[in-house]
Formats: C-alpha cells, sequence, structure tokens
C-alpha cells in the first residue's frame, strides 16, 4: 500500500510542477496566474466587488505553544484588518477536533487547519475550500514531512515494541496518520505492540513528553524537531530520527461556503502578498504562502480513507 500512496504523491508532485523547475520559494508564476495583480490593491479589488464580508472570523490549529507564535497571530490579525479594510477576529481552537467543529458548523470562515483536519472537515461539510498554504522554510516547497523520533538506542520502528510512545493528535497528519499508516504497513498495531500510547495534544507538548523521560519515542512534525536541535532542547547524542515520512502537502488555509466566491481571491492576493515574518503561526517553519485546491490533498485523503478502511471493526452480524 505504501508505494501506491507514494506513485500518488510523486504524481501529484508532478501534475503541480511543486517548484521542482523553479526552486525560489517566492509567489512563483502560478502565484501570480492564480492571484490577478490587475486587480491593484486588495482595498480596492474588495471595493469593485458586489459580494464581500461583514467580518472575517479565523480559528488556527493549537499545533504549538509558543509567546512567539502568539505575537504573530496578532500580528498577522492587524494586517488582514487593514489590507481587507474589515474586522479580523482570531482565536487559537481549544484542540484539532474544536477547530474543525468551529469551521464546519460556522461559527467562523476561515480556519489555518492541518492536511488531516482539512480533509476531515470537508467531509462534513462539502462547501469548505483550500485557498493557500505555507511554504515551508526547511523544504523550500509546499510540503512537509514528519518523524518519529527517540532515543538513540531506537534505530528501527520494530524497536519500538515494548517501548513507550506518543502521537500529537489523531487528526494530525505528521503526528498521527503518516507513522499510523507506517506501523500498519509493518504489522505493527500500537495498542498491542507498546508498552503504552499516549497523546501530546500538540507536536510542543509531545516533544516535552520525550524530553521528561515520560515516553522513549514520538512522532512529530520535522519542524518542531529542527527546532529543538537549534535551540538545544534536543540533545543529538540522545535523540535521533528513527523514521522520516512521504511528503506531506503543506497545512492549508480554508474558508467556509459562507465566503462568496468573489472574495476568495482577494484573500488569497492578501496571503501571498503578506511579508513573510507573518506567515509562521503554525507548528511549520514558513516563508511565504502559495495556491492550492482541493486536489493537491487528494493522496492524504486517499491514505486516510486506506487507513480507515483497515482499521474497522468488523460487524459482529456481517
Amino acid at each position: 500500500m505504501r508505494h501506491i500512496f507514494c506513485t500518488g504523491a510523486i504524481a501529484f508532485l508532478l501534475l503541480n510542477g511543486c517548484f521542482a523547475q523553479n526552486p525560489d520559494p517566492s509567489p512563483s508564476v502560478s502565484q501570480e496566474e492564480n492571484v490577478d495583480d490587475s486587480q491593484g490593491s486588495v482595498a480596492e479589488a474588495m471595493a469593485e466587488e458586489n459580494e464581500t464580508l461583514e467580518e472575517l472570523t479565523i480559528t488556527i490549529l493549537p499545533d504549538r505553544s509558543s509567546a512567539e507564535r502568539d505575537e504573530k497571530i496578532e500580528i498577522l490579525k492587524a494586517y488582514l484588518a487593514e489590507t481587507l479594510g474589515i474586522p479580523i477576529e482570531l482565536s487559537v481552537a481549544s484542540d484539532y477536533e474544536n477547530a474543525v467543529e468551529q469551521l464546519v458548523n460556522g461559527t467562523v470562515n476561515m480556519a489555518y487547519l492541518g492536511p488531516l483536519t482539512y480533509i476531515q472537515a470537508k467531509e462534513q461539510n462539502p462547501s469548505i475550500e483550500a485557498i493557500a498554504a505555507p511554504i515551508d522554510k526547511n523544504s523550500g516547497r509546499p510540503w512537509y514531512t514528519g518523524v518519529v523520533i527517540g532515543r538513540t538506542d531506537i534505530t528501527t520502528l520494530e524497536d519500538l515494541k515494548g517501548k513507550r510512545f506518543s502521537f500529537v493528535n489523531e487528526a494530525s497528519a505528521s503526528g498521527f496518520l503518516m507513522p499510523s499508516y507506517e506501523f500498519q504497513n509493518l504489522e505493527i498495531d500500537p495498542e498491542e505492540n507498546f508498552a503504552a500510547v499516549s497523546y501530546g495534544g500538540n507536536h510542543d507538548e509531545t516533544l516535552q513528553l520525550l524530553l521528561e523521560d515520560q515516553v522513549e519515542a514520538i512522532a512529530i512534525n520535522r519542524a518542531t524537531y529542527n527546532k529543538a536541535l537549534e535551540t538545544g532542547i534536543l540533545d543529538p547524542d540522545k535523540f535521533r530520527i528513527i523514521w522520516e515520512s512521504d511528503p506531506i502537502t503543506n497545512a492549508p488555509i480554508v474558508v467556509s461556503g459562507t465566503v462568496p466566491e468573489s472574495f476568495k481571491p482577494v484573500l488569497q492576493k492578501a496571503l501571498v502578498d503578506a511579508p513573510a515574518g507573518l506567515v509562521s503561526i503554525s507548528v511549520s517553519e514558513a516563508q511565504g504562502y502559495t495556491i492550492v485546491e482541493d486536489g493537491d490533498y487528494e493522496p492524504i485523503r486517499q491514505l486516510y480513507q486506506d487507513y480507515q478502511q483497515q482499521n474497522q471493526e468488523p460487524d459482529p452480524e456481517a
């Protein structure tokens, strides 16, 4: 099954270019084609449209805990308010499921989701649409990877048997779906084969479980691992990468069906034109936005559906 997924992902990357022939991570020609620069300024574009929003309400995944991110959220809020010329309400969801619920039921009309939470939200409300995603600072591409890291005496995923392990959240692509799919391919059942399984809630807290010796290994986003090394929080003599996932299309910024069609390209333009410093408000360290669409997340959707099918409990009446 893994080979099938890799083939689909590669096909997606080739079809979309994925900057393979354009390594410059700054907004590309394809972005310019998707966002009509002839509209002039964003404010002017909005003034020309008959439909607009009275207020933009946004929720963000609680995928990291950082005072620095809180500051960036306030800066982003001020930027969008000034650029779009409408009030902005922006808050961090209580958990992954709450972010999906707010978007699906219309409490908010825009959200910074993860690839998996986007897929889950769209299943519940097909009007939800992905419009942009950050370009990952580490890869220089609109994708990122997940990793399983653990003590240096653990060299393979099979070595995790009998160990304590933590995922991030069952709605996390890098912190649950990707490693779980790999465990499934290796016929490893975390609930049966690991000494204990826990969930950190977000990437930073999951890393903390490892540092506090509450678990021997964890699944997190590669960016969280890299930052922990750079800041000296993680000792490379004690912990190492055991496994790294295939590329995951970066976490999308999505809007609900309450957002007028005419407003979506205006919002995309505001995001693509945003200063680089406003981008990194989620777990991924980013350096710009690019335009995405639903098809860009089809490989993850297929993997998620396959994982669900293989983990369905048999019908006792069947």
